[in-house]
């Protein structure tokens, strides 16, 4: 009987063992999966952003304009109808809105770089991003990670290449930061930590999906030609301005 009690026991270890190193195989490839979807969530975000700034450097002052000359007739109305003072005050609100995001974007600078240096720019950033995400190193390098990956998201945003690459020599010599690393062998804290990166993996997704059904995105993926996109644009919000002007 006793015989048999250590035997059960042994096989239990065997099981909590197996179970064990199937969880940590599991939780690494999750830890990738996650690493490269946010990879991928980054682009879109760049994307984005790069189009932002292009948009309120080509046409900016068009739309500034527009919104004053708004502005303008909203409050001659409205000192001949006072009823008319509430859409003096939406319109001043959009003048000061859009003002305000014009000269965040204009303090962003952003690098020109070729068709060659932008694939590598992407190709180092991916790099750097699996060895530093907050996702996926381990809980005691998480907040030095998540400094690191602010700096290097931002130098990527702005195709500030040599600034990624800096970054990304100084983790290849970073010894400390760990993306490999489970802290805990218990089992059931082994589950968490898969089911929380499932769960950032579906957060993540799901946030791709929903800058892919954004405007801007939409705006973005469908023009062949972003220049002639501009030029269009810009010939329509003349049009406006004229309009306005000679309605004023």
């Amino acid at each position: 009987m006793l015989f048999k009690k250590r035997k059960d026991k042994g096989k239990s270890l065997q099981a909590s063992s197996k179970q064990k190193e199937e969880l940590l195989e599991a939780i690494q490839r999750l830890k990738e999966e996650l690493a490269l979807i946010s990879a991928e969530r980054d682009d879109l975000l760049k994307d984005i952003s790069t189009f932002e700034l292009k948009y309120n450097k080509k046409l900016g002052k068009y739309l500034q304009r527009i919104l004053v000359l708004r502005m303008d007739k909203a409050k001659s109305e409205a000192e001949i109808s006072p009823e008319k003072k509430q859409r003096y005050k939406e319109t001043l609100n959009d003048y000061e809105n859009f003002n305000k995001k014009s000269r965040d974007l204009e303090q962003k600078k952003l690098f020109s770089l070729s068709e060659d240096d932008l694939a590598k720019l992407k190709t180092i950033f991916r790099r750097a991003a699996r060895k530093c995400h907050p996702d996926v190193v381990s809980d005691k390098n998480k907040e030095k990670s998540q400094e690191i990956f602010i700096v290097l998201r931002q130098a990527y945003e702005r195709n500030d290449l040599e600034e990624v690459m800096n970054i990304a020599e100084a983790l290849k010599q970073d010894k400390e930061i760990e993306t490999t690393v489970v802290e805990s062998q218990e089992l059931e804290s082994l589950n968490r930590i898969r089911s929380s990166i499932e769960r950032k993996i579906d957060s993540t997704n799901n946030e791709m999906i929903e800058l892919m059904a954004s405007e801007t995105y939409q705006i973005i993926s469908s023009s062949q030609d972003m220049d002639a996109y501009f030029d269009n644009l810009k010939e329509q919000l003349e049009i406006q301005i004229s309009v306005l002007e000679n309605n004023n």
